[in-house]
């Protein structure tokens, strides 16, 4: 399998294999993983535990640049993939959290040309996957289209793919569980070969409708050492989960399992309506938590995620530029902390 650009795709292929997650379907398998399909994964001997409990050394300083920003693309959803692209650069954005959603619609191969000619770094690739919904279950294998994401992350040089679980439907909580671990564990051992990560995004609590799979840090981290897979991490959003006393207390636990971080306006599935106050703006209540986070060792990018209903797509531009100065602010707060009183 290769790409329109002469670099081959991971190879997925030579042999069909039962699908841990649908036993009843086949799905193709690389050679490397055909040896591990069939039973657990076992990590090599040479890789770091899931869970550290070896506490970790605060560097002196906190590296909070502007090459850390990436702005996500839900936050300017009516624009196309060419349209962020084009003005995340011309305002000086210097990296894009890119939603697969919204790329599939432009087109993989369109947005990877894109790239070369307007270069523009990808953070990470955002993916919805409803893993155990009947309705999608039956419109095809929602694993297989998460390993298509992962060769698409692959090209764009992306470094995880942020997972969105989806709902657990009729199921019991357990059972959605189950199955869910099922699924990361065949994605893990795909990003391994394609040197990305898959990064679970937890969803806050919602509705009977709308139960997710894992709604807090605590059941998130739960999942993850029930996989026990280095590829497998935590997209933290810290408006959404900043008030979890557990996780100030147990940052040593979480960071190692840091894949990326988001500053948001809220979580992926709330709504707001009105003005919208972006990370970094005003009094940042969760300041402390992005500096001890950086503290215990977080190197990697924050995606800023601005949801609003109702924003006119002109709106968009000044959008950027208030993500951007929210940022440097943020920045600037954190190297003089004696200037901020945060909440």
């Amino acid at each position: 399998m290769s790409s329109s650009h002469g670099r081959p795709r991971t190879p997925f292929v030579r042999s069909l294999e039962p699908n841990r997650l649908h036993p009843g379907s086949f799905r193709v398998a690389s050679p490397q993983e055909e040896s591990i399909l069939n039973g657990p994964y076992a990590p090599p001997s040479d890789a770091r535990p899931v869970v550290s409990t070896t506490p970790v050394a605060l560097p002196r300083t906190i590296d909070f640049g502007l090459h850390r920003l990436a702005v996500c693309e839900m936050s300017t959803r009516h624009w196309t993939f060419e349209d962020d692209v084009l003005h995340y650069r011309a305002a000086g954005i210097p990296a894009m959290a890119a939603w697969y959603h919204k790329l599939q619609d432009y087109g993989e191969d369109k947005a990877i040309d894109l790239l070369q000619e307007h270069p523009l770094p990808v953070s990470s690739l955002w993916f919805g996957g409803a893993f155990i919904d009947p309705d999608e279950l039956r419109a095809g294998d929602p694993v297989a289209d998460t390993i298509e994401a992962l060769d698409v992350a692959e090209e764009l040089h992306a470094k995880t793919v942020v997972l969105i679980s989806g709902p657990r439907g009729s199921f019991t909580r357990n059972h959605a569980r189950r199955l869910f671990r099922d699924a990361l564990l065949c994605l893990g051992d795909a990003a391994a070969l394609r040197n990305l990560s898959i990064s679970i995004a937890p969803l806050l609590k919602q509705g009977p409708g709308h139960a997710s799979i894992v709604t807090s840090i605590q059941s998130t981290l739960d999942l993850l050492a029930d996989c026990n897979h280095p590829h497998i991490g935590l997209t933290l959003d810290v408006a959404a989960f900043a008030q979890e006393t557990w996780l100030h207390t147990h940052l040593p636990e979480v960071v190692p399992l840091l894949k990326s971080v988001t500053l948001s306006s809220g979580s992926v599935r709330k709504k707001l309506r009105g003005a919208v106050t972006l990370p970094g703006e005003a009094a940042f209540p969760h300041l402390e938590l992005v500096a001890r986070l950086c503290e215990a060792g977080y190197t990697g990018a924050f995606d800023c995620r601005v949801l609003a209903n109702g924003l006119d797509p002109l709106e968009y531009r000044p959008l950027l530029a208030r993500c951007k100065a929210g940022y440097q602010h943020l920045a600037q707060s954190l190297a003089n902390p004696s200037t901020t009183n945060p909440a």
